[in-house]
């Protein structure tokens, strides 16, 4: 992945604020600088127009870890 995706901070600055809380009140720093470059590959695409989940990988098929956030 390259700097042509956005990253989700400039996108949804609250929400990487508030996940950036989270993880340092529930002591995992480590997480809380990485969330800081999260970035977003691609929209869920699964057609419920209320959908506001992402990726931030490409979406493999099989049994992964998590790429996916959802917003609801």
């Amino acid at each position: 992945m390259d700097g042509t995706y956005p990253l989700v901070r400039e996108l949804f600055p609250d929400l990487i604020t508030d996940l950036i809380s989270c993880l340092e009140k529930d002591g995992e720093p480590e997480l809380a600088i990485v969330a800081r470059d999260v970035r977003l590959y691609q929209w869920c695409g699964c057609g419920d127009d209320l959908c506001q989940s992402f990726y931030t990988t490409h979406p493999l098929v099989g049994p992964t870890v998590p790429s996916i956030v959802a917003c609801r």
